[in-house]
């Protein structure tokens, strides 16, 4: 199988620039490599909070103040960032017992359903979190301890979907234009 955007192999969906326009293809590439970026950053930050955290906790005993609530929002922008690359990859958590036993030719039809019932549940995330984005925005609803605004990382979920929506679409026509499906193992 051609290496996916992201130079790695997937047995999933192909993710050749073969099976849609150049275009698309580089802006797709684009975006994920940015959001993976910004997981990578986010992922040094959560180490560097918790390496903080730790030293002050045990070495000076003073702890860094709203650890755990720094923890919990930059999880947020990590799982986030990542979903639309996943999504566009195919690495979604699949259990594929009844895919392995049809034949690699009959795969494609309920591997493209399985993606748009997929899309279909990130839209629908999308918009549930946009709506809550904006009553949370709204009742300037906020961390306990460090009083962190929690609406842009709700809207942040909200867009995130919605770029993830994007990809696995992405996902789904290159899989419906590819002649390479899924592997037998």
């Amino acid at each position: 199988m051609a290496p996916n955007l992201l130079g790695t192999a997937s047995t999933a969906y192909p993710l050749s620039c073969r099976s849609m326009d150049r275009r698309s293809c580089l802006l797709i590439a684009k975006v994920l490599t940015a959001l993976e970026f910004v997981s990578a950053l986010v992922i040094f930050t959560i180490m560097g909070v918790t390496v903080v955290d730790v030293v002050g906790r045990y070495v000076f005993n003073a702890p860094l103040p709203g650890s755990f609530e720094l923890t919990q929002l930059l999880m947020v922008l990590v799982i986030f960032s990542a979903l639309p690359a996943v999504s566009r990859a195919g690495s979604h958590i699949t259990v594929d017992v009844i895919l392995n036993m049809l034949p690699k030719a009959r795969r494609k039809w309920p591997m493209a359903i399985c993606g748009v019932a997929v899309a279909v549940m990130l839209a629908f995330l999308s918009v549930v979190m946009w709506n809550r984005a904006g009553e949370v925005w709204a009742i300037g609803d906020s961390t306990t301890y460090l009083r962190i605004p929690i609406g842009p990382f709700a809207y942040y979920i909200a867009i995130a979907c919605a770029v993830a929506v994007i990809g696995q679409a992405a996902a789904v026509v290159a899989l419906l234009r590819s002649t390479e499906v899924g592997s037998d193992s």
